[in-house]
């Protein structure tokens, strides 16, 4: 009716991904979360949120990558691309690179590290996204030329449903 209402969501969403100690190379190590629910109805839009913090000091100007892998099935390991499987383990996508397999999921954003940040947190607002299915793979990979820290703690990735107003 065209005066319904419809309430969704408005819960941040927090990953379960490990992400202590994810090393770095040039073809960047990845790890995938567990498979997350972003509701049915959704919000349209959804906020991307990273905080890590560094093992060393970063080289100002590297990355860390946010993609998503999307899926119409709730089981971990159903409907995934890229070889995700669902759960929260390392990704080397197919054969060990996932740098090329990162092109079968959707880019969410990237945190654009600073030296003068040295070991402390890096916290950045990376992306706003549509969620395509109901189910996602969030996957991070570390192209900062250093490990992040291994305490679990320091890494928190969230999702946060943008709720449009109209009056």
């Amino acid at each position: 009716m065209p005066n319904d209402i419809v309430i969704y969501n408005t819960t941040a969403l927090t990953a379960t991904i490990t992400l202590t100690s994810l090393s770095s190379n040039t073809t960047a190590n990845g790890r995938e979360g567990a498979k997350m629910d972003f509701g049915t109805p959704r919000a349209d839009r959804w906020l991307c949120r990273l905080q890590t913090k560094m093992a060393a000091a970063a080289t100002a100007g590297k990355t860390i990558e946010v993609w998503m892998g999307y899926s119409n099935s709730s089981v971990a390991g159903t409907g995934n691309p890229a070889n995700l499987t669902g759960t929260d383990t390392s990704w080397a996508g197919y054969s060990g690179d996932p740098a090329q397999a990162r092109f079968q999921l959707r880019r969410v954003g990237q945190v654009v590290l600073s030296n003068g940040a040295g070991t402390n947190a890096q916290v950045q607002d990376i992306g706003v996204f549509t969620p395509e299915r109901q189910w996602g793979v969030p996957v991070v990979l570390n192209y900062a030329d250093q490990a992040l820290s291994s305490t679990a703690g320091d890494h928190v990735l969230t999702f946060t449903p943008i709720m449009d107003q109209v009056q």
